[in-house]
């Protein structure tokens, strides 16, 4: 009888284990900020020249204030954006130009009006435009 409970109890023992979470079932969330500000991320080519940058600030500023708080860089062009996030997506919305003088052109992939969806995963800002992925690095 002795024997019966010790594998009985050695079966359970198993299971209960074999059944547990490991670290590596872990949701991606973990790998990612609980909130964005203050932080910036840019995609820079071979030669390092910043391609796209992003900027989340401390507010999301309406697009009718003076005040700039986040932006998104697409080379020299330079957009306020409202961004949401919910560990580890978030979207952004793309406002008017940061200068006024300057006109986004149409062949820019992140155009004015239209929001984008992002995740984070540990460093690094993933950004969905027109199908393609825009991966951004955390600036130091």
């Amino acid at each position: 009888m002795k024997t019966i409970k010790l594998i009985l109890i050695s079966i359970i023992a198993l299971t209960t284990l074999s059944c547990s979470k490991s670290d590596s079932d872990a949701p991606l969330t973990s790998n990612a900020p609980e909130t964005l500000y203050p932080s910036d991320y840019a995609l820079r080519n071979a030669s390092g020249t910043t391609e796209y940058y992003v900027y989340f600030g401390l507010l999301n500023n309406p697009f009718n204030s003076n005040t700039i708080s986040s932006i998104l860089n697409q080379g020299s062009y330079s957009n306020k954006i409202i961004y949401t996030y919910n560990k580890p997506n978030g979207t952004i919305l793309i406002g008017p130009s940061a200068n006024p003088n300057q006109t986004l052109p149409s062949n820019l992939p992140f155009q004015i009006g239209t929001t984008y969806n992002f995740s984070i995963n540990a460093n690094k800002l993933t950004i969905t435009a027109n199908g393609q992925n825009y991966i951004l690095t955390l600036e130091p």
